[in-house]
C-alpha cells in the first residue's frame, strides 16, 4: 500500500470513521424518539425533520390533539361548551399526553386537568394572552415543560378560545439523553479511533521505517552478505528499503568479484610467471648453449635456434592473449565488422589450421551445411582468433595418438534441439543464425566444470604442468567476441567423452 492510500486510511480514522459511527448513533436513538412521538403524542416526527427544523419540532407534537380540538368544534359547535362534551374531548386529547383549557370571554371556562401545563412564564402567557391570571392562578402547575396551541370560535355572542396544553416531559427527557448519549458517544468513538489511528500509523509507517533503518544500518556496518527480510509491499519507503537491499546484493556481489579478480590476479601472474619462465629458460639454456660451443654442427645450431624460435611464438602467443584480454576487459578492443561470406571465410580457415594440425597428427572433420550465397557481418581477424582459440585449446589437451576434431556448421533452425532450448528468446530466433560446433577427442571437461570453461584464468590442469602452458585466457576471449559479435556460446560433453564447444553468428540480411 503505498504512502497516499495510507494518508487517507489514516484520513478516514481520525475524522470519517468517528462521524459516522457518531451519525449512526445519533440516527438510531432519533429514531427511538420518532417512535416515542409516535406512542406518546399521536405524531411520527421523520428523522429528517429533527435535522432541518429542530426548533419548530415541540410545536408538532401537539398536532393530533389540536386536530382534535378541530374536529370537536366543526362537529359540535353548538354543544362545545357542554360540560359532558368537553369532558369527554379532554379524555380523548389525554391520548396525546395534552390536555384543554378553555375560557369564555376572558374568563375561566373549563379546566381540563388542574395541573396540565408547566414552565409557563410572563412571556408565555402573553402569548397566550390571557393576562389577567397570575402564575399561582386556578391550581394550575408550572414545573413541566409544555408547549401549546389555541383555537377560537364565536357561540352565542361570545368568544371562546380553547387552549391545547401538550405535556412534553417524556420528550424532553429523552431529547436530553438524546444529546448526552451522542456527545458522549463521540468522546468515546474519539478516544477509540485515536487508538486505532496509533496502532495504525505503527504499521502503517513505523514498520517500513524500522526495515529501512534495518538496511540503512546493514550497509553502513559493511554486514553486506547477511540479506534483510523485506516485506512485499507497494510501499514507497519499503521500495526504498527495496532499493537499498539491491544496493547491498550489488555492493555484496561488486566486493565478491573485486576478491575473486585479485585472486584471479595473483593466480594468473603466478600462472603467467611459470609460463614465461619456461620458455625463458628453454631460450636462455639454449642461447648460452649456443655461445659456450655445444652446438657444433650445423644440424644442431638449427635444432638450438628453431627451439629458441618455437619458445618466442608461445611468449609473443601469451602477451598477444594478455593484450587481447586487457583490451576487451576495458571495452577498448576496436572491431572490424565486414560483412564477408561465411562459407569462403570458414573454408579457409580450416584450410590454414588443417596443416599445423596435421603436423601434430591432428585430424579435422569439416562439415558445412551453410548455403555458398549467405553471408555473415563479422570482423574476420577476431572471428579467426575465436576458432584457433578453441582448436588450439583441443590441441592442448590431446591425450590420444590420433586426435579428431569435428568441424560443423549448420542453420540454427535445423538443430532442433539447441532451437528449442534458445526459443525463450524470441527476438534471438526471429534472426537467422548458424550454428557452429567444434569438438575433439580429448579428455573433455567435468559436467560441473562445464559453465568455469569461459571464465578468465580458468584451467583444467591445476597442476599447472608445463607440457600445457596457456595463460588460462584463450576461451574467455572466445567468449567475450562471440557476444560482441551478437552471438552466444555454451559447452557440452562430446558422446566419446570429448569437449563439445557451440556458438552462434548472425546472418546478414
Amino acid at each position: 500500500m503505498n504512502i497516499k492510500s495510507k494518508i487517507i486510511i489514516s484520513f478516514l480514522i481520525a475524522f470519517l470513521l468517528p462521524f459516522t459511527a457518531t451519525l449512526l448513533s445519533a440516527l438510531t436513538d432519533l429514531s427511538a424518539i420518532s417512535k416515542l412521538s409516535e406512542r406518546e403524542y399521536g405524531t411520527k416526527l421523520k428523522i429528517s425533520e429533527f435535522l432541518t427544523d429542530p426548533i419548530n419540532i415541540r410545536e408538532k407534537l401537539s398536532e393530533k390533539a389540536y386536530e382534535e380540538v378541530c374536529s370537536s368544534i366543526k362537529s359540535n359547535n353548538d354543544d362545545f361548551l357542554d360540560n359532558n362534551n368537553l369532558r369527554d374531548l379532554n379524555r380523548d386529547v389525554k391520548r396525546y399526553s395534552s390536555t384543554i383549557y378553555v375560557t369564555l370571554n376572558m374568563e375561566d371556562y373549563y379546566i381540563g386537568d388542574q395541573n396540565p401545563v408547566s414552565n409557563i412564564d410572563d412571556n408565555n402567557l402573553n402569548e397566550i394572552d390571557f393576562s389577567k391570571y397570575s402564575i399561582e392562578s386556578e391550581g394550575i402547575g408550572y414545573k413541566k415543560p409544555f408547549s401549546y396551541r389555541s383555537t377560537s370560535f364565536s357561540t352565542n355572542d361570545a368568544i371562546c378560545r380553547v387552549f391545547i396544553i401538550t405535556d412534553l416531559t417524556n420528550f424532553n427527557n429523552y431529547w436530553e439523553r438524546f444529546i448526552k448519549s451522542t456527545i458522549r458517544i463521540y468522546f468515546i468513538i474519539m478516544i477509540i479511533s485515536g487508538i486505532a489511528l496509533i496502532i495504525w500509523l505503527i504499521f502503517a509507517f513505523m514498520r517500513p521505517l524500522e526495515v529501512l533503518s534495518n538496511t540503512v544500518n546493514k550497509v553502513l556496518k559493511g554486514e553486506l552478505k547477511e540479506p534483510v527480510f523485506i516485506p512485499d509491499s507497494n510501499d514507497e519507503i519499503i521500495r526504498i528499503s527495496q532499493n537499498i537491499e539491491d544496493l547491498r546484493n550489488k555492493l555484496n556481489d561488486a566486493i565478491e568479484d573485486r576478491l575473486q579478480y585479485e585472486e584471479d590476479t595473483r593466480s594468473m601472474i603466478t600462472s603467467i610467471a611459470h609460463d614465461f619462465r619456461t620458455p625463458l629458460t628453454t631460450i636462455k639454456g639454449y642461447a648460452e648453449g649456443m655461445m659456450d660451443g655445444v652446438a657444433k654442427t650445423p644440424e644442431k645450431k638449427y635444432q638450438y635456434l628453431k627451439t629458441i624460435s618455437i619458445k618466442s611464438n608461445e611468449l609473443s602467443y601469451l602477451i598477444d592473449e594478455l593484450s587481447t584480454f586487457q583490451k576487451l576487459e576495458g571495452k577498448n578492443l576496436i572491431y572490424n565488422f565486414k560483412a564477408i561470406n561465411f562459407s569462403e571465410y570458414f573454408d579457409d580457415c580450416i584450410e590454414d589450421i588443417s596443416l599445423e594440425l596435421s603436423i601434430n597428427d591432428m585430424e579435422i572433420i569439416y562439415n558445412n551445411t551453410i548455403n555458398d550465397d549467405v553471408r555473415i557481418l563479422a570482423d574476420p581477424e577476431q572471428l579467426k582468433r575465436v576458432i584457433t582459440n578453441i582448436i588450439g585449446n583441443s590441441l592442448k589437451y590431446k591425450n590420444k595418438e590420433k586426435g579428431i576434431i569435428k568441424v560443423d556448421a549448420i542453420p540454427l533452425n535445423s538443430a532442433p534441439l539447441v532451437y528449442r532450448s534458445m526459443a525463450e528468446d524470441v527476438n534471438y530466433i526471429e534472426d537467422k543464425f548458424i550454428l557452429v560446433s567444434i569438438s575433439d577427442n580429448g579428455p573433455g571437461v567435468p559436467e560441473k566444470e562445464l559453465p568455469l570453461i569461459f571464465t578468465r584464468f580458468y584451467r583444467t590442469d591445476s597442476s599447472r604442468n608445463s607440457s600445457k602452458p596457456g595463460s588460462g585466457l584463450g576461451l574467455a576471449i572466445v567468449s567475450r567476441i562471440v557476444n560482441d559479435h551478437g552471438g552466444k556460446i555454451w559447452a557440452e560433453t562430446n558422446e566419446d567423452g570429448g569437449l563439445k564447444i557451440y556458438f552462434t553468428l548472425k546472418q546478414k540480411q
